[in-house]
Order: C-alpha cells, then sequence, then structure tokens
C-alpha cells in the first residue's frame, strides 16, 4: 500500500509540481482556500486545518473558482479535477496559488 501511495504521489507531482508555489507566502485574513487531500495530513498534524484557517480569517470552500485564492494539495491523496480547475483559473489570469499541505502547516504549527 505505501509504495503505490509513493508512485501516485511521484505520478501527480511529475504531472502538477510545477504548478506549485515554491516557499508560498501565505496570507489567511479574507483569503478563499479550497482544500485536496489534506484530511490525512491533518489528521497526522493533530490538527483541523480547516479550524486553523478559519481562525485565522480565512474561508474554506469546497470548490475551485474565479474566487480562489489558494488550492491547497497533499500530492499523496490529492485527485486530479481540483487542480485542473486552479490550472484553468491561472491561465484566465486569477492569481489562484496552488500550495503544498506541508507549506500551510508549517506556517500555522
Amino acid at each position: 500500500f505505501n509504495s503505490s501511495m509513493g508512485e501516485m504521489r511521484k505520478q501527480w507531482l511529475s504531472d502538477y509540481g510545477a504548478y506549485l508555489e515554491k516557499s508560498p507566502l501565505i496570507v489567511f485574513s479574507g483569503k478563499s482556500f479550497v482544500l485536496s487531500g489534506m484530511d490525512m495530513l491533518g489528521d497526522e498534524h493533530g490538527i483541523s486545518i480547516e479550524e486553523e484557517i478559519a481562525s485565522r480569517g480565512g474561508v474554506v470552500r469546497k470548490d475551485v473558482s474565479g474566487k480562489t485564492d489558494y488550492l491547497v494539495v497533499d500530492p499523496e491523496w490529492a485527485g486530479e479535477s481540483k487542480i485542473k480547475k486552479a490550472i484553468e483559473q491561472q491561465k484566465k489570469g486569477k492569481p489562484v496559488k496552488i500550495i503544498l499541505g506541508t507549506d500551510l502547516i508549517a506556517e500555522i504549527q
């Protein structure tokens, strides 16, 4: 199971890694966040990522749209639909930042 997850992560990063923000500056207040594959990462760190974002003034939404500021992903569990929508928004000129869940967790811990 673990080796297949590692392969899925590698494949996801191979496909979408170029879209990830490197060392992102994360602003929470008034910003909109969409999470993809983040449930396990939150559990692993013993935190509710949605509550942490809300406590800092951010809003968690279910779907990527033109109002999304951040798409937060865990490549191990993230699917493709949300990142594809985020890339579409970027191509339309929307400033959606795609960040790793580990970068978000480093910011809130």
